[in-house]
Protein backbone atom coordinates (compact mmCIF):
# COMPACT_ATOMS: atom_id res chain seq x y z
CA UNK A 1 0.00 0.00 0.00
CA UNK A 2 2.90 2.47 0.40
CA UNK A 3 4.66 1.45 -2.32
CA UNK A 4 1.31 2.89 -4.00
CA UNK A 5 0.48 5.60 -1.73
CA UNK A 6 3.46 7.96 -1.99
CA UNK A 7 4.56 9.73 -4.85
CA UNK A 8 6.61 8.67 -7.60
CA UNK A 9 10.28 8.71 -6.64
CA UNK A 10 13.52 8.11 -8.56
CA UNK A 11 14.35 4.95 -6.51
CA UNK A 12 13.08 2.48 -3.96
CA UNK A 13 14.19 0.27 -1.31
CA UNK A 14 13.45 -2.58 0.22
CA UNK A 15 14.51 -4.23 3.58
CA UNK A 16 14.26 -8.38 3.35
CA UNK A 17 16.57 -10.78 5.26
CA UNK A 18 18.84 -13.70 4.71
CA UNK A 19 16.17 -16.01 6.26
CA UNK A 20 13.75 -15.59 3.31
CA UNK A 21 15.51 -18.55 1.28
CA UNK A 22 13.82 -22.15 1.32
CA UNK A 23 11.03 -20.52 3.37
CA UNK A 24 7.19 -21.07 3.01
CA UNK A 25 5.13 -18.55 1.55
CA UNK A 26 1.40 -19.47 0.83
CA UNK A 27 0.19 -16.61 -1.51
CA UNK A 28 -3.57 -17.60 -1.54
CA UNK A 29 -3.66 -17.50 2.33
CA UNK A 30 -1.60 -14.39 2.88
CA UNK A 31 -3.90 -12.37 5.15
CA UNK A 32 -4.00 -15.51 7.14
CA UNK A 33 -0.42 -17.23 7.67
CA UNK A 34 2.78 -15.67 6.51
CA UNK A 35 6.24 -16.51 8.70
CA UNK A 36 8.61 -13.77 9.32
CA UNK A 37 10.91 -15.65 6.17
CA UNK A 38 7.58 -16.16 4.03
CA UNK A 39 7.28 -12.02 4.63
CA UNK A 40 11.02 -11.55 3.43
CA UNK A 41 10.51 -13.71 0.58
CA UNK A 42 7.30 -11.61 -0.42
CA UNK A 43 9.00 -8.16 -0.15
CA UNK A 44 11.81 -9.73 -2.41
CA UNK A 45 9.21 -10.58 -4.59
CA UNK A 46 7.47 -7.30 -4.69
CA UNK A 47 10.95 -5.71 -5.15
CA UNK A 48 11.81 -7.66 -7.96
CA UNK A 49 7.78 -7.09 -10.01
CA UNK A 50 8.80 -3.33 -9.38
CA UNK A 51 11.84 -3.03 -10.66
CA UNK A 52 10.50 -4.81 -13.60
CA UNK A 53 7.17 -2.43 -13.69
CA UNK A 54 8.59 0.58 -13.31
CA UNK A 55 11.89 0.97 -15.38
CA UNK A 56 12.09 4.48 -14.74
CA UNK A 57 12.65 4.07 -11.05
CA UNK A 58 15.71 2.13 -9.20
CA UNK A 59 14.05 -0.71 -6.71
CA UNK A 60 16.46 -2.60 -5.08
CA UNK A 61 16.30 -4.43 -1.88
CA UNK A 62 18.71 -4.92 1.17
CA UNK A 63 19.55 -6.93 3.86
CA UNK A 64 21.00 -5.04 6.83
CA UNK A 65 21.86 -8.64 9.09
CA UNK A 66 21.62 -9.80 12.38
CA UNK A 67 21.54 -6.19 13.66
CA UNK A 68 21.62 -4.95 18.13
CA UNK A 69 17.47 -3.97 18.00
CA UNK A 70 14.85 -4.97 20.42
CA UNK A 71 14.07 -7.75 18.10
CA UNK A 72 17.31 -8.80 16.89
CA UNK A 73 18.16 -8.95 20.53
CA UNK A 74 21.79 -8.43 22.22
CA UNK A 75 22.96 -12.06 20.55
CA UNK A 76 22.70 -10.26 17.35
CA UNK A 77 26.25 -10.29 15.28
CA UNK A 78 26.14 -7.76 12.81
CA UNK A 79 27.00 -3.93 13.14
CA UNK A 80 24.02 -2.13 13.65
CA UNK A 81 25.63 0.96 11.64
CA UNK A 82 26.75 -1.37 8.51
CA UNK A 83 22.76 -2.34 8.52
CA UNK A 84 21.85 0.96 7.93
CA UNK A 85 24.27 2.66 6.02
CA UNK A 86 23.78 0.03 3.46
CA UNK A 87 20.29 1.48 2.75
CA UNK A 88 21.96 5.43 2.85
CA UNK A 89 24.02 4.33 0.17
CA UNK A 90 21.45 2.79 -2.02
CA UNK A 91 19.51 6.13 -1.53
CA UNK A 92 22.57 8.43 -2.17
CA UNK A 93 24.88 6.87 -4.43
CA UNK A 94 25.67 7.65 -7.69
CA UNK A 95 28.55 4.65 -8.62
CA UNK A 96 27.01 2.17 -11.59
CA UNK A 97 25.86 -0.85 -9.19
CA UNK A 98 23.80 1.41 -7.21
CA UNK A 99 21.56 2.74 -10.55
CA UNK A 100 21.19 -0.68 -11.25
CA UNK A 101 17.58 -1.70 -10.47
CA UNK A 102 16.45 -5.75 -9.16
CA UNK A 103 19.50 -6.05 -6.90
CA UNK A 104 19.71 -7.15 -3.51
CA UNK A 105 22.65 -5.90 -1.32
CA UNK A 106 24.49 -6.93 2.10
CA UNK A 107 26.90 -4.62 3.43
CA UNK A 108 26.86 -2.35 -0.04
CA UNK A 109 27.57 -5.93 -1.87
CA UNK A 110 25.33 -7.91 -4.31
CA UNK A 111 24.07 -11.32 -2.47
CA UNK A 112 22.88 -13.97 -3.46
CA UNK A 113 18.67 -14.47 -3.02
CA UNK A 114 16.51 -17.40 -3.49
CA UNK A 115 16.27 -18.12 -7.52
CA UNK A 116 11.95 -18.40 -6.79
CA UNK A 117 12.10 -14.41 -6.60
CA UNK A 118 13.20 -13.84 -10.22
CA UNK A 119 9.75 -16.35 -11.42
CA UNK A 120 7.54 -13.65 -12.89
CA UNK A 121 4.46 -16.26 -12.67
CA UNK A 122 5.19 -15.84 -8.66
CA UNK A 123 5.73 -12.17 -8.80
CA UNK A 124 2.17 -11.87 -10.18
CA UNK A 125 0.60 -13.78 -8.53
CA UNK A 126 1.91 -12.13 -5.18
CA UNK A 127 0.78 -8.65 -7.09
CA UNK A 128 -2.56 -10.05 -7.93
CA UNK A 129 -3.19 -11.34 -4.46
CA UNK A 130 -2.02 -7.53 -2.94
CA UNK A 131 -4.38 -5.97 -5.09
CA UNK A 132 -7.49 -8.35 -3.88
CA UNK A 133 -6.64 -7.95 0.05
CA UNK A 134 -5.99 -3.87 -0.38
CA UNK A 135 -8.08 -2.87 -2.87
CA UNK A 136 -5.57 -0.91 -4.32
CA UNK A 137 -3.46 -1.51 -7.80
CA UNK A 138 -0.12 -1.13 -9.01
CA UNK A 139 -0.02 1.24 -12.25
CA UNK A 140 2.07 -0.03 -15.03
Amino acid sequence: MLTKLIEKTERLIYVSSDMHPNSQLDINNLAESVTYSGSKLAILLLMKSLARLYPNIIVNAVDPGWVPTRMGGTAANDSLQDGYLSQIWLATATDSQVLKSGNYYYHKKLTHYDERVDTVDLQNNLLTKLEKLTKIKLEK
